[in-house]
């Protein structure tokens, strides 16, 4: 009698538990779902768990290479902490001309803005992941790469969230996203003010 209470509680529980409650722990979010969970965090520039963002990047729809061909502003899920090298996005010039880690000159947000450490570290090819084709970036010379996928698409604005993995690992950060901006100069002569870094 005791084991036959035990092997009914959970079906209580389970039971007890509203159904629409109990499918939301199971049914992945729609791609409209997706994409307004995706927007309203970034617009909340709030930290976010990567395992709240995990699902979310999973629903979103790909994007080629030659769709996402631009210079982006990026952002990072952690708050806002401060960037060692102050990030400011990415440009994806062509299949064999990525700049992954474009930076601002340092004590000033709206000066500079500039690959580092240097141009042309990385390419950008479509690639599979989870069954699906999307445009990634890859490092020449890391085991890192970038999967992005689409959180907004309408009107002439791209709105990317981008997931890194290392050697099949989640890289830190995990997920960053990225917003298309027009008319942004990058100057590939000014002098890299952060000391450089290995393996790149």
């Amino acid at each position: 009698m005791y084991l036959a209470t035990l092997l009914t509680l959970p079906l209580l529980a389970s039971a007890s538990m509203p159904l629409r409650a109990r499918m939301a722990d199971t049914t992945p979010p729609t791609v409209a779902a997706a994409q307004a969970a995706v927007q309203a965090h970034i617009s909340s520039g709030k930290a976010v768990a990567p395992a709240t963002l995990a699902p979310l990047w999973s629903a979103l729809p790909p994007i080629r290479v030659s769709e996402a061909i631009g210079t982006y502003q990026g952002g990072l899920f952690d708050g806002g902490a401060p960037s060692a090298i102050n990030w400011f996005g990415k440009q994806i010039i062509s299949e064999t001309s990525v700049n992954p880690l474009l930076s601002r000159a340092p004590g000033n947000q709206s000066s500079t803005v500039f690959p580092y450490p240097r141009a042309d570290i990385a390419q950008a090819r479509n690639v599979e992941i989870d069954g699906v084709v999307t445009a990634t970036i890859m490092y020449n010379r890391l085991p890192l790469l970038d999967y992005l996928k689409v959180v907004k698409k309408e009107g002439g604005e791209l709105v990317l969230l981008g997931r890194s993995d290392l050697l099949g690992k989640a890289a830190v950060p995990a997920y960053f996203y990225l917003k298309k901006v027009e008319g942004q100069k990058v100057d590939f002569t000014f002098k890299n003010p952060y000391p450089n870094t290995t393996g790149f």
